[in-house]
């Protein structure tokens, strides 16, 4: 490529991200355009900028759906979506992460599933705007990774309703689906949905169940205090409850009050992860970390808090501390102080270990994570828009910021693999100092390489020996 023509590719791809990264607007780019020393760089207008992005191939594309209800049947919602399968694909076939997910056997492999719904509020001031975003991560992926915006290792399927995007896509864990890897290896991948990370009123959506009931056993509203476990609730259990109410009942009220009987919301006929392979929503329920109390509260200032009441347990809590709370509990009631503590929280307490045992340390499922994607996926989508029909702009905005990235991994990537066939490269334009008389004379080459971690040794000095002679030679 002519070097003033590649000069002006980069520039050109430098500008784009820049103008994409960090948000410029068409005012402020035509308001630096217009300044006479940058315009004789021929800078491209930002609109040109855009179509060079939407060029680049998406992740994965994106969809929509009209959503309506019988109860309103002229009220329509659009709902935008990405099919499931095409972000596994994404994330397992990105080759920036090829070393770093767990290694995939060849043959077939199990990809569990990671979704995170959370409703938030857009705007700062008031509750007319919000968001309903649902994430996608894999197991497969370490942890250090996916919980990192930057790192593009969680996908963000779409914005409402789980049941629309979810049902179909996740039924194919039986049969499996051929992906390919970012190691170029084509494998059978069986997606199953593994955890299920929400707050608490989204798990009681969720798994259907009654507001105040636990989503992992059959503790009754009334005996969430106690110290001791109830029977594990099943989605077989549940599933029971919600076909027997649908055949001895003739309305929807009346089908809700049956459900309501049992402990079940009665909201839902037939829920999104009914037939999923290998699946049990109320085993694939992670706890709910959260404040309820607190609105509003960002992920930094959560990690304060603890901090400071961690400090203050540090030495003041027993081994047996769940145990003696419960022992002791009666003087919240003597003192007034709570009439009753049937709270789901509290009795959460009874799974953790449970929680621990199946999906590792609490960090790898808590809600903190969605914190750090709301910025990202939504918030910052939301201030770019304006604020008119919103979501086919904020899909927009995002898509340009993940091609954007993702070219530059691209770049980033491919450069460090050109420095490693030509290492010398990295250093033509410094001065080389080379000491007089060498530490070690008349090594082995093969010696060389090994001592010195230098496998391109060989291969580089070959290179350079055959350059300094053909310039002898022409010049001789």
């Amino acid at each position: 490529m002519d070097s003033t023509l590649h000069e002006r590719c980069r520039l050109d791809w430098e500008v784009a991200r820049w103008v994409i990264e960090e948000g410029i607007g068409h005012g402020a780019l035509d308001h630096l355009l217009a300044i006479p020393g940058v315009s004789a760089r021929k800078i491209r207008s930002i609109l040109s900028q855009h179509k060079s992005l939407d060029a680049i191939p998406p992740r994965a594309e994106w969809h929509s759906k009209k959503l309506a209800f019988e109860d309103r049947p002229n009220d329509e919602y659009n709902i935008y979506y990405q099919n499931p399968i095409d972000a596994i694909q994404s994330l397992l076939g990105n080759p920036v992460h090829a070393k770093d997910i767990n290694r995939l056997p060849v043959g077939a492999a199990l990809a569990p599933v990671i979704i995170a719904t959370d409703k938030m509020q857009l705007t700062q001031f008031s509750s007319s705007k919000s968001a309903y975003p649902i994430y996608l991560t894999l197991g497969n992926i370490p942890r250090a990774i996916h919980r990192k915006p930057f790192q593009q290792a969680c996908f963000l399927l779409g914005y409402l309703s789980v049941d629309k995007i979810l049902k179909d896509d996740l039924s194919t864990g039986a049969e499996g689906v051929e992906i390919t890897g970012g190691d170029g290896c084509v494998c059978l991948i069986f997606p199953v949905l593994a955890c299920y990370v929400a707050d608490y009123p989204e798990q009681c959506l969720v798994t259907c169940l009654k507001y105040g009931t636990c989503p992992k056993c059959q503790a009754r509203t009334d005996e969430l205090a106690e110290l001791s476990q109830s029977t594990v609730q099943t989605q077989t259990w549940t599933m029971g409850i919600i076909e027997e109410a649908k055949s001895s009942t003739n309305t929807s009220s009346a089908f809700k009050t049956k459900c309501m009987e049992a402990g079940i919301g009665g909201g839902v006929f037939l829920p999104f992860w009914h037939g999923f392979p290998h699946c049990d929503i109320h085993h694939s329920i992670t706890p709910d970390n959260g404040w309820s109390s607190l609105g509003q509260i960002g992920g930094k200032d959560r990690k304060h808090m603890a901090h400071i009441l961690l400090g203050c347990m540090i030495g003041k809590v027993p081994r047996d501390a769940l145990q003696d709370f419960h022992h002791h509990k009666n003087i919240l009631f003597n003192l007034g102080v709570r009439e009753h503590l049937d709270i789901p929280k509290i009795h959460s307490l009874l799974h953790y270990v449970d929680f621990i045992t199946w999906f590792g340390t609490t960090n790898n499922y808590n809600t903190e994570m969605m914190e750090h994607f709301h910025i990202d996926f939504c918030k910052e989508g939301w201030h770019a828009s304006n604020h008119c029909n919103e979501m086919p702009q904020m899909i927009s905005w995002l898509s340009r910021r993940e091609k954007a990235s993702s070219f530059k991994a691209y770049l980033k990537m491919t450069l460090e693999n050109e420095e490693e066939e030509i290492t010398y490269s990295r250093f033509k334009d410094q001065n080389i100092l080379i000491a007089k008389y060498p530490a070690r004379k008349n090594q082995d080459i093969q010696e060389i390489m090994e001592k010195h971690a230098c496998p391109g040794f060989q291969r580089n000095l070959t290179h350079f020996i055959n350059f300094f002679n053909n310039n002898n030679i022409a010049g001789g």
